[in-house]
């Protein structure tokens, strides 16, 4: 039992245990279910007083049997950086007392995989007027998996000269049929599964075309060159393009 006190400044708590004489009792415990590479730890809600052992048990062998594991005389079980080939099982908990009585419960851990996706990316600047495509595939993770594109951060709905082509339930192929300007910019694939998503992106850099940038000119005019600038004093311009367009310099 544990009573708890809290107030704007702060919290304080405190914890005690009361304990019923009778025989060991092992309650039942729900499967647990973690995502590889985490941390897995889990209380033996044990009963009964006195209780003289508690131990985890995996196919008849006392745990720990490897580094991974770390058994407390509490009952708590841990297992760092969990695998579903080596962690995925059932495992017990016994609890004895010095009269040599026993009980048993039993917990199933189910090791979940996130998706894993095989890096994509654009072959090199694309001209206006290009085909492009990039090919989203998921090589691991847990079945099903939900695989969407987003451009720019922004989900791709109807743009204009882009389409996605599902494959099979792992792959999802982006096409941009002729690229235009607006195309330039970051497109991220999401795979999501019940252990979580995972993201890849790639940059679409699109080559630009050179022009007479009249407005340029009178805006250097108008703002720059009819202002009265002190002596010695730096002043800066800013110009904005998008592509790689070569700016030539006055």
């Amino acid at each position: 039992y544990r009573c708890i006190a809290s107030s704007k400044v702060g919290s304080v708590d405190h914890a005690a245990r009361i304990n019923i004489y009778g025989l060991p009792f092992v309650r039942s415990m729900e499967k647990q279910a973690i995502v590889a590479g985490g941390t897995l730890i889990v209380h033996c809600p044990v009963a009964g007083y006195p209780i003289d052992t508690i131990v985890w048990e995996r196919d008849g062998r006392v745990l720990p049997i490897n580094r991974k594991q770390k058994v407390f005389p509490n009952g708590t079980l841990i297992i760092e950086n969990v695998e579903r080939a080596s962690d995925q099982a059932s495992y017990t908990c016994v609890a004895k007392n010095s009269q040599g009585y026993s009980a048993r419960g039993s917990l199933e851990v189910q090791v979940m995989v996130l998706p894993h996706i095989t890096p994509f990316e654009f072959e090199g600047e694309a001209n206006v007027g290009d085909s492009v495509q990039l090919n989203c595939y998921v090589s691991k993770g847990d079945a099903p998996v939900t695989l969407a594109w987003t451009f720019n951060n922004e989900p791709i709905i109807q743009h204009s000269g882009i389409s996605i082509l599902p494959i099979g339930g792992r792959t999802s192929l982006l096409t941009i049929t002729s690229v235009e300007a607006n195309h330039l910019g970051e497109f991220t694939c999401t795979a999501t599964n019940r252990a979580g998503h995972t993201t890849h992106s790639a940059t679409l850099l699109i080559n630009g075309t050179s022009f007479n940038c009249t407005f340029c000119a009178w805006f250097i005019h108008r703002y720059l060159f009819s202002s009265v600038i002190p002596i010695g004093r730096h002043q800066y311009l800013l110009l904005s393009t998008n592509g790689l367009l070569t700016i030539g310099l006055w």
